[in-house]
């Protein structure tokens, strides 16, 4: 595809985008984490972490610790924490998981983990 070809194409889009009726914006309750299937190396250790606040003081932080252990292949440790205010109530969950891969991740490569449920701690 050309440098000319591009610019239509984006035009294109840009067009069908403006098209299209703008509604409201909709979500659901809470925070909707994604996890990748692949697991860092065995001995490192992270924490992701995010905020969310709305308009009528909802307020949402979230820490997730983690680390990579190999008690006999490795296995990622992490314990999600989430202090929440929703209408003025607060309220914090704790979820502990444990990660394995079963088919390693690559480029071009779909992987699998093992994730067993944990029941959520109030």
């Amino acid at each position: 595809m050309g440098i000319r070809a591009g610019y239509i194409g984006a035009a294109v889009a840009a067009g069908i985008l403006a098209w299209l009726p703008a509604g409201e914006a909709q979500a659901a309750n809470g925070a909707y984490a994604v996890d990748a299937a692949d697991i860092s190396d065995v001995g490192s250790c992270k924490i992701e972490s995010w905020l969310s606040a709305a308009s009528n003081a909802d307020f949402s932080a979230v820490a997730n610790p983690s680390c990579v252990v190999n008690p006999f292949k490795p296995v990622e440790l992490s314990m999600l924490t989430n202090r929440a205010r929703s209408d003025g109530e607060w309220s914090t969950a704790i979820q502990p998981k444990a990660k394995m891969n079963i088919a390693p991740t690559g480029i071009g490569r779909l992987g699998f983990p093992f994730m067993p449920a944990a029941p959520s701690m109030s």
